[in-house]
Order: C-alpha cells, then sequence, then structure tokens
C-alpha cells in the first residue's frame, strides 16, 4: 500500500477534480469539466500525459451526448475521465483495458451522489423560503457557499473511494486473471477508439 499516495496525492487530486467539477452544472460551465480538458490536465499532473490524452478523449467520446438539462443526471464525464487517469497513471498502475471500463462506472456511479446532493440541496430551499417569509430578504451568499461546498465534498469523497477502490480491485484482479484474458482485454484496448468513433458517428447521425 502506498500510504503517500492515499494520504497526500490522490486527497489533492480529488479535490482538484471536484473542484473542476463544478463547472459541469453549478459554476461558471465554461467546459473545464469536460473530459478532453479533465484527463490530460490529471494525466499531465500525474505524470502520464499521454494516457490522460487517451482517456480524456475517450471518454470524451462516451460521454458526448449526455449532458445535465433539467432533472435529467447523465454519467459523470469528468469523474469518470479523472479516475480512470489516476487508476492507470497513479501508483496502482492498472491496465488500461480496465482503468476505462472502471473509470467510465465511476463516471455512472457519481449519478446517486449527485441525486443525493440534489436532494440535501432541498433543504437549503427551505431555508431560503423562510428567511423570505419572515425577513422578507434572502442572504444567498452563506446558502451558495453551503450549498457547492456540498457538493465539493461529496464529490471530491466519491472521487477518492472510486480511485482507491478501483486501484485495489483493479490490479489484484488484473494479476489473477489467466494469460488468455488479460490478452483478449488487451485486444478490446485496442478496438475501444474504433468503438468510440461508432458511437460517435452513431450520435451525430441521429
Amino acid at each position: 500500500m502506498n500510504t503517500g499516495w492515499h494520504l497526500a496525492g490522490l486527497p489533492l487530486f480529488s479535490a482538484g477534480v471536484a473542484v473542476l467539477e463544478l463547472d459541469t452544472a453549478l459554476v461558471a460551465q465554461w467546459l473545464v469539466s469536460r473530459p478532453l480538458v479533465v484527463g490530460p490536465l490529471v494525466g499531465w499532473l500525474a505524470g502520464d500525459l499521454e494516457a490522460g490524452i487517451a482517456m480524456g478523449a475517450l471518454t470524451e467520446v462516451f460521454c458526448l451526448e449526455e449532458l445535465p438539462v433539467g432533472s435529467v443526471v447523465p454519467p459523470n464525464g469528468a469523474v469518470a475521465a479523472a479516475a480512470a487517469v489516476l487508476l492507470t497513471a497513479g501508483p496502482a498502475q492498472v491496465a488500461a483495458a480496465v482503468a476505462l471500463p472502471l473509470g467510465l462506472a465511476a463516471g455512472a456511479g457519481h449519478v446517486w451522489v449527485e441525486n443525493r446532493v440534489r436532494s440535501w440541496r432541498a433543504a437549503l430551499t427551505a431555508r431560503a423560503a423562510a428567511d423570505l417569509a419572515v425577513e422578507g430578504r434572502v442572504d444567498w451568499a452563506p446558502l451558495w457557499r453551503r450549498s457547492l461546498g456540498l457538493h465539493w465534498a461529496a464529490t471530491a469523497f466519491y472521487v477518492y473511494a472510486s480511485v482507491a477502490l478501483g486501484g485495489a480491485l483493479g490490479g489484484a484482479l488484473w494479476s489473477m486473471l489467466p494469460e488468455a484474458l488479460r490478452e483478449g482485454f488487451g485486444r478490446a484496448w485496442a478496438a475501444v477508439p474504433f468503438l468510440a468513433a461508432g458511437s460517435l458517428l452513431a450520435r451525430l447521425w441521429r
């Protein structure tokens, strides 16, 4: 177990990814949360820019059509790309063929986190309504800070847990797989760009 990574490196990466992820729907929306940005940035900081570019680009294609509109909560591309890069570029060095699906699974799992945070934020709406009824005004600043802070903390913890667990399980399972299955994963990884291109063409066609 890499204690330094779990106590310092991974918490810092998780916190930083959670900051970028706020751009998805809550802050600015300057597209810095897109996988095509998050992947290379995390890869560069983790010392593996090539992996960052590859994971970011592939995740971007798979998540290109999924947008958070209204009550729709799609898989989180920023979390997926960051998790995939940290799994393969971090100390666990999970094989790329396994890191990508684990990352995409982490992005899909974040939907549950997002829904929980939205339900918690509903209490802040009630607080604002109560302040408006009693005082005739709402002090938005503390409510805004609490809302963003809650979302940021939940996402940072989720990224940390996903990468820590995925690194432990991914590396162990990879070493336990028969050679034939590892070769199969390798061939599937080689075909991923073509699958992603096919997915992109299908969406553009629609």
